[in-house]
């Protein structure tokens, strides 16, 4: 999810992560080795993981992707993807690799957004397949006004030589009567900053 100015994409996607949106700093940022860090699991491959083991792992890659995301973390993302990754953004649009991670350099701006959230998350694994969705909610501030919103997203991970690459990833925005409650938070930013870290069960 992006917000307009920076990213000069209309709202939704500008709150759709562009998430799931998007590209490749230079340099590694140091700023990713603060206390927060300690939530999210190496990237590093998985070896003779059982079905729970990779769950797990699967969720602890959810947060890492939202939290690459907050923090513009292109490095960190990169390591995330398949060389054959697309995203499908909330208007239907089919973005490549190369795009998708030049535009998450810039691609969150906490005086923009300053609330995101990570919540309803549903994981379901079929051998070397595995579908991570889950719902964001934010606040987005244009002209000065705040916007109150929901979008969900579905992340397609494929297993290749023991570790889990996203392969693709598509969003849509969520109609109000549709929203997840906040009982399904599982972390939350506020101002870029990680206020919640919840151990969560996912179906």
């Amino acid at each position: 999810w992006h917000t307009t100015s920076r990213t000069r994409q209309p709202l939704p996607d500008a709150i759709s992560r562009t998430v799931a949106g998007t590209v490749s700093k230079t340099q590694f940022s140091p700023s990713i080795e603060s206390e927060h860090r300690s939530i999210f699991v190496p990237i590093q491959t998985e070896r003779n993981c059982m079905p729970n083991d990779t769950l797990d792992h699967l969720r602890q890659l959810n947060k890492r992707f939202i939290h690459n995301y907050v923090t513009n973390d292109v490095p960190s993302h990169d390591a995330l993807l398949h060389p054959r990754f697309s995203y499908i953004n909330s208007q239907g649009g089919r973005v490549n690799r190369a795009d998708y991670l030049k535009a998450w350099v810039t691609g969150f701006d906490a005086a923009q957004l300053p609330y995101w959230d990570l919540r309803d998350e549903h994981i379901v694994l079929h051998e070397n397949l595995a579908l991570v969705s889950a719902a964001n909610k934010f606040i987005a501030v244009e002209n000065g006004k705040p916007t109150t919103g929901m979008a969900a997203y579905t992340d397609v991970y494929v297993r290749e030589a023991n570790q889990w690459l996203c392969l693709q990833a598509q969003i849509t925005i969520i109609s109000p009567s549709y929203w997840p409650s906040d009982e399904t938070i599982i972390c939350s930013y506020e101002n870029g900053v990680l206020q919640k870290a919840i151990q969560q069960g996912v179906s």
